[in-house]
């Protein structure tokens, strides 16, 4: 009897969680059609009167959370681009409407499927799937920081500038990329100065490719970091021994949300087009040194600012050191051609 109510009581908390997860998403639901409702109205779209998108809502939302809501709910074809075009300020059909909004179909999907065969009185069940939810969420949340970057890239005040150390950025990013991927991770160069720049979107922009090169490489390849700099140039770099960039590929590679076809990794794409951004917003650009089957390398190249009350590179010591025991990519070696796309 005492086992019975036991296991009873069991059952009914459970039911109590699973009852609050659904309420908790319903909700969501709910607060993305309303927002939804505010990005048609704000674009001046007329929706048909039947349309559940025609209601009243008044919601403040940043434009790359309005992009999320459209896309989140499946909002495609000649509704849907002038929506996100007046958004984003673009024009026509775009691709971030068709890669974006399968970005967020797939967790959407994964997230449904699971939830409808989920059995509510196997607590370990319950917990499993809460967790894959959780990490489902996460990636959709990625997908819209990725949009903000972007759409905040050219606003006034998406740079902070400060005095940054090279050598101590280089040490940063590699700490934190070593999370990443079980990859050989090493350093190329390394350069004593300190620039003016924003340290933080230097480092977002670096990790994005370090990120990039574990998607397209395996366990024992290598990926290394570098840095130079002169009295004109700032160059900061990723290299990876992967499968470098097909031809096909070096033309379209950092527009938005366009991946390459070497391989079809998880993410929004949108990666090197915030790295591209970023580099833009420092008055520089992105090269990228590939041979097809001998690894890339992406380089920032971005105009060297001495940051106030610092001496230049060669009078504070800037001195390049260089690790041999780094392997360089076969396209740097004598007798291969280089090929460099800028973007």
């Amino acid at each position: 009897m005492v086992l019975t109510r036991a296991r009873r009581d069991a059952t009914s908390r459970t039911r109590v969680r699973f009852v609050g997860l659904i309420v908790g998403f319903a909700a969501l639901a709910t607060m993305t059609t309303a927002i939804t409702a505010y990005v048609v109205a704000k674009a001046g779209i007329v929706t048909p009167a039947h349309s559940p998108f025609s209601i009243g809502v008044a919601i403040p939302l940043a434009p790359p959370f309005a992009v999320a809501a459209l896309l989140g709910l499946g909002l495609t074809g000649a509704l849907a681009w002038p929506i996100v075009g007046r958004i984003l300020g673009t024009t026509g059909p775009t691709h971030v409407l068709e890669d974006v909004g399968h970005e967020l179909r797939t967790p959407i999907t994964i997230m449904r499927g699971h939830l409808e065969l989920l059995r509510v009185d196997d607590q370990t069940e319950v917990n499993r799937t809460r967790t894959l939810l959780l990490g489902e969420l996460d990636r959709m949340t990625r997908l819209v920081e990725d949009l903000k970057t972007l759409a905040s890239a050219e606003r006034p005040g998406f740079l902070e500038p400060t005095g940054v150390d090279v050598e101590l950025l280089l040490d940063d990013v590699l700490d934190k990329a070593r999370a990443l991927g079980d990859r050989a991770w090493d350093v190329d160069a390394r350069s004593e100065a300190v620039v003016f720049a924003d340290g933080q979107r230097l480092t977002q922009a670096l990790l994005e490719l370090a990120r990039n090169a574990v998607k397209v490489t395996s366990p024992g390849d290598t990926i290394a970091f570098g840095a130079r700099v002169d009295a004109k140039t700032v160059r900061l770099w990723v290299r990876d021994t992967g499968p470098g960039v097909p031809d096909d590929d070096t033309s379209r590679i950092f527009r938005r949300s366009r991946r390459g076809t070497t391989r079809a990794p998880e993410g929004s794409g949108l990666g090197l087009a915030i790295v591209h951004a970023i580099a833009r917003a420092h008055g520089g650009h992105v090269v990228l040194d590939s041979v097809p089957g001998s690894g890339a390398r992406f380089t920032l190249v971005l105009p060297y600012l001495p940051a106030p009350h610092t001496a230049t590179p060669r009078q504070a010591s800037g001195r390049v050191v260089e690790e041999t025991s780094v392997r360089r990519p076969r396209s740097s070696q004598p007798g291969v051609p280089r090929r460099d796309v800028r973007a």
